[in-house]
């Protein structure tokens, strides 16, 4: 699809002509020598993209996959975002992500992001709390890249929610993932379809008192099946919110964009996201058995970021990629290097009511 391109081929084509222009004026030629192949890129020899290049990503992706979102989206809007994106590709180049996939991910400036967490009593009892440890760092990495969509002054996510809590957390940035989990109780029942009609639906997209004011992907990270509700509740909540936003006109069900995600080994969650990838067009699951657990592996997260927070907007990310091809999915290495990013104290200006 033209704007959101696949990953690049072996392949590479060579045109002389453009290798000797950028020769002559030096691009790639550091102190008068060609770059050592295969070392580590120095950021000004980074290809860079331009406001321009992403405007044109922008309207390409609204054309080809969500045409809705020109109710969101005057001329204006579109450019000013371009901007922001630009400085996203280029920070993630920075990161060692690849263009092609820093290009997709600044697609995520288009959207607001809310999660809804799974806090029950699993989460904390079972696999002696590694869980929640992976919970922490696959929302470190992904507030890593939205920090970048959603930046300052209301930087990162603009809503943490959990299940079974009254109180969520607004503008969650990388350093404030881990005090929200160190304060926070896991304890209760797996209510899923409860809590996201209450917590997120009611609050983030039906509230006539805050219209929305940008589409909205709201990711759901749980560990086991619903609990305290009806086995089709979640379901239900879902396909009801769809039908709404179509009946209301506007964006329609491009409004909106729902992605589920599991920790831990339990299979009464692996049945969940299996039975909602096949059940619901408007959901997206990612089911490989070690997807956010290999977020921990450098090499690894650049391929898992892109399906866990594009899966639900982009019908070219493939989530199950792995399992179709039949291959082998690469569990994360024994000793991942992790980096704790800073972290900052929480205040009453960082907590939210459920109303």
């Amino acid at each position: 699809m033209p704007g959101i391109q696949e990953e690049a081929t072996s392949e590479t084509k060579t045109y002389p002509q453009l290798e000797s222009i950028k020769t002559k004026w030096g691009f790639g030629v550091k102190d008068g020598r060609p770059p050592t192949p295969n070392a580590t890129p120095h950021p000004d020899d980074i290809e860079t993209i331009t406001a321009e290049e992403c405007l044109e990503n922008f309207n390409k992706f609204i054309a080809h996959e969500k045409p809705g979102l020109r109710s969101f989206y005057d001329k204006e809007k579109l450019e000013k975002l371009s901007v922001n994106a630009t400085d996203m590709v280029n920070k993630l180049r920075e990161k060692k992500c690849g263009k092609e996939t820093s290009k997709q991910l600044s697609i995520l400036c288009l959207y607001d992001l809310v999660m809804l967490i799974d806090d029950s009593s699993s989460m904390n009892d079972e696999e002696g709390g590694k869980r929640i440890e992976t919970l922490s760092k696959t929302m470190k990495k992904i507030t890593m890249v939205y920090d970048l969509a959603r930046p300052a002054p209301n930087q990162g996510l603009v809503s943490v929610k959990f299940i079974n809590c009254m109180k969520g957390y607004k503008n969650i940035d990388n350093r404030r993932v881990s005090p929200v989990l160190k304060k926070h109780a896991f304890w209760g029942t797996t209510q899923i379809g409860s809590a996201l009609q209450k917590k997120v639906l009611d609050n983030f997209v039906f509230n006539p008192n805050a219209p929305m004011e940008k589409p909205l992907l709201i990711m759901t990270v749980t560990d086991g099946g619903p609990e305290g509700e009806s086995k089709n509740h979640l379901r239900n909540v879902i396909d009801q919110c769809v039908e709404k936003l179509e009946a209301h006109g506007g964006a329609g069900k491009d409004a909106v964009a729902f992605h589920f995600s599991r920790v831990g080994n339990d299979k009464g969650a692996a049945d969940l996201l299996a039975e909602l990838d096949e059940s619901c067009d408007s959901v997206d699951c990612l089911r490989a058995e070690y997807a956010l657990e290999r977020l921990s592996d450098k090499e690894s997260q650049w391929d898992v970021l892109p399906k866990l927070l594009l899966g639900a907007i982009v019908s070219t990310i493939n989530q199950n990629d792995d399992e179709e091809s039949g291959k082998a999915v690469k569990p994360p290495p024994v000793h991942a290097e992790i980096v704790e990013d800073e972290t900052i104290e929480l205040d009453d200006g960082d907590i939210s009511d459920d109303d």
